[in-house]
């Protein structure tokens, strides 16, 4: 089992405890400055680590930002690390390995 805790600026999505398999989502609308970020703590003992899950310049070059479009940033967490794509529930061959629990990003 895994925690995982999320917020932004404005919006405190509040503490989730997730098996493996579990899915948790949220939409939002970026503000008007487009600099929204939402920051998450995962914890999956004796793992732990913080970083942006959300933020412009994932939303330009990862998730896609199509204004009249649902723009999806789809976060795997895994044993060995946080995977990314931006469909919903992608094929292993889609996910994309972007950090390690304790190191910063991939360069990809």
């Amino acid at each position: 089992m895994s925690n995982e805790e999320s917020k932004s600026k404005d919006n405190d999505l509040g503490m989730h405890q997730l098996r493996i398999k579990d899915d948790f989502q949220w939409k939002f609308r970026m503000d008007i400055f487009e600099s929204t970020v939402f920051k998450c703590e995962f914890r999956w003992d004796p793992k732990n680590t913080s970083f942006a899950v959300f933020d412009s310049d994932l939303a330009y070059h990862g998730c896609g930002r199509k204004i009249t479009k649902t723009n999806i940033c789809y976060w795997s967490v895994k044993e060995d690390g946080f995977y990314f794509a931006n469909v919903k529930n992608p094929p292993q061959e889609k996910l994309t390995k972007k950090k390690d629990w304790n190191s910063s990003f991939h360069k990809k």
